[in-house]
Protein backbone atom coordinates (compact mmCIF):
# COMPACT_ATOMS: atom_id res chain seq x y z
CA UNK A 1 0.00 0.00 0.00
CA UNK A 2 1.64 3.69 -0.73
CA UNK A 3 0.55 6.26 1.63
CA UNK A 4 0.46 9.78 0.14
CA UNK A 5 0.66 11.76 3.60
CA UNK A 6 -0.17 15.73 3.73
CA UNK A 7 1.55 16.17 7.43
CA UNK A 8 1.64 19.52 9.24
CA UNK A 9 3.26 17.55 12.26
CA UNK A 10 3.34 13.59 13.86
CA UNK A 11 -0.13 14.33 14.80
CA UNK A 12 -1.99 16.12 12.42
CA UNK A 13 -2.45 14.93 8.93
CA UNK A 14 -4.10 13.71 6.02
CA UNK A 15 -3.43 10.41 4.57
CA UNK A 16 -4.49 8.75 1.30
CA UNK A 17 -3.79 4.80 0.98
CA UNK A 18 -3.58 3.81 -2.84
CA UNK A 19 -3.01 0.32 -3.79
CA UNK A 20 -4.24 -2.37 -6.81
CA UNK A 21 -7.49 -2.23 -5.22
CA UNK A 22 -7.58 1.85 -6.48
CA UNK A 23 -6.35 1.06 -9.84
CA UNK A 24 -8.51 -2.00 -10.12
CA UNK A 25 -12.20 -0.51 -8.56
CA UNK A 26 -11.40 3.09 -7.57
CA UNK A 27 -11.06 1.98 -3.45
CA UNK A 28 -8.88 4.49 -1.71
CA UNK A 29 -8.31 4.32 2.45
CA UNK A 30 -8.56 7.37 3.33
CA UNK A 31 -7.13 9.01 6.96
CA UNK A 32 -7.85 12.40 8.80
CA UNK A 33 -5.66 13.04 12.28
CA UNK A 34 -6.70 16.41 13.56
CA UNK A 35 -6.01 17.58 17.47
CA UNK A 36 -7.05 14.73 19.22
CA UNK A 37 -9.67 13.32 16.18
CA UNK A 38 -9.07 10.97 13.95
CA UNK A 39 -11.23 9.31 11.13
CA UNK A 40 -10.24 6.07 8.79
CA UNK A 41 -12.22 5.15 5.97
CA UNK A 42 -12.92 3.86 2.32
CA UNK A 43 -14.32 6.14 -0.55
CA UNK A 44 -14.24 5.41 -4.05
CA UNK A 45 -12.87 7.50 -6.71
CA UNK A 46 -12.09 7.23 -10.22
CA UNK A 47 -9.03 7.27 -11.72
CA UNK A 48 -9.81 10.49 -13.55
CA UNK A 49 -11.22 12.14 -10.29
CA UNK A 50 -8.03 11.76 -8.65
CA UNK A 51 -6.03 13.09 -11.79
CA UNK A 52 -8.27 16.24 -12.25
CA UNK A 53 -7.91 17.03 -8.51
CA UNK A 54 -3.99 16.74 -8.77
CA UNK A 55 -4.49 19.31 -11.93
CA UNK A 56 -5.94 21.78 -9.84
CA UNK A 57 -3.80 21.36 -6.65
CA UNK A 58 -1.14 21.36 -8.48
CA UNK A 59 -2.00 24.60 -10.70
CA UNK A 60 -3.49 26.39 -7.65
CA UNK A 61 0.54 25.47 -6.08
CA UNK A 62 2.37 26.82 -9.26
CA UNK A 63 0.37 30.26 -8.60
CA UNK A 64 0.14 30.57 -5.36
CA UNK A 65 -3.59 31.45 -5.45
CA UNK A 66 -6.98 29.73 -6.46
CA UNK A 67 -8.89 26.60 -4.30
CA UNK A 68 -8.49 23.01 -5.55
CA UNK A 69 -11.26 20.37 -4.71
CA UNK A 70 -10.96 16.70 -3.43
CA UNK A 71 -14.48 15.02 -3.71
CA UNK A 72 -15.28 11.06 -3.57
CA UNK A 73 -17.99 9.90 -6.62
CA UNK A 74 -20.34 9.47 -3.23
CA UNK A 75 -19.79 12.55 -1.89
CA UNK A 76 -18.40 10.94 1.41
CA UNK A 77 -15.58 13.01 1.52
CA UNK A 78 -15.03 16.86 0.69
CA UNK A 79 -12.01 18.07 0.97
CA UNK A 80 -11.01 21.86 -0.17
CA UNK A 81 -7.46 23.21 -0.30
CA UNK A 82 -6.67 27.05 -0.72
CA UNK A 83 -4.03 29.81 0.56
CA UNK A 84 -4.59 32.16 3.57
CA UNK A 85 -3.33 35.47 3.39
CA UNK A 86 0.10 34.17 5.38
CA UNK A 87 0.63 31.81 2.38
CA UNK A 88 0.08 29.09 4.40
CA UNK A 89 -2.14 26.02 3.12
CA UNK A 90 -5.24 25.30 4.49
CA UNK A 91 -7.40 22.15 3.94
CA UNK A 92 -10.77 22.05 5.17
CA UNK A 93 -12.78 19.02 4.85
CA UNK A 94 -15.28 16.38 5.91
CA UNK A 95 -15.64 13.08 5.75
CA UNK A 96 -18.87 10.94 6.74
CA UNK A 97 -18.81 7.23 6.47
CA UNK A 98 -22.49 6.87 5.74
CA UNK A 99 -25.26 8.91 4.70
CA UNK A 100 -27.73 6.75 7.40
CA UNK A 101 -25.53 7.93 10.06
CA UNK A 102 -25.46 11.25 11.45
CA UNK A 103 -21.57 11.25 12.15
CA UNK A 104 -19.10 12.95 10.04
CA UNK A 105 -15.93 14.59 10.74
CA UNK A 106 -15.60 18.16 10.17
CA UNK A 107 -11.65 19.06 9.69
CA UNK A 108 -9.25 22.12 9.12
CA UNK A 109 -5.54 21.83 8.38
CA UNK A 110 -3.04 24.13 8.24
CA UNK A 111 0.61 22.93 6.53
CA UNK A 112 2.89 25.04 4.81
CA UNK A 113 3.89 25.11 1.22
CA UNK A 114 6.69 22.53 1.75
CA UNK A 115 4.83 20.06 2.65
CA UNK A 116 2.10 20.78 -0.02
CA UNK A 117 4.97 20.34 -2.62
CA UNK A 118 5.82 16.85 -1.03
CA UNK A 119 2.22 15.80 -1.22
CA UNK A 120 1.64 16.97 -4.92
CA UNK A 121 5.11 14.97 -5.98
CA UNK A 122 3.90 11.93 -4.08
CA UNK A 123 0.74 11.94 -5.83
CA UNK A 124 1.99 12.39 -9.26
CA UNK A 125 4.31 9.52 -8.51
CA UNK A 126 1.30 7.24 -7.63
CA UNK A 127 -0.32 8.08 -10.56
CA UNK A 128 2.04 7.70 -12.82
CA UNK A 129 2.53 4.08 -11.92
Amino acid sequence: MNEIILRRDSSNYLKLCLDEEFRKFGKLLVEVKVGGYFCRGLVWFTFGEIHFFLEQVSNMYDEMKGTAKLTDSESNLDIVFSFNKRGYVVVNGRYKESYDQNNELIFALEVAQPQLNDFILDLKVELAK
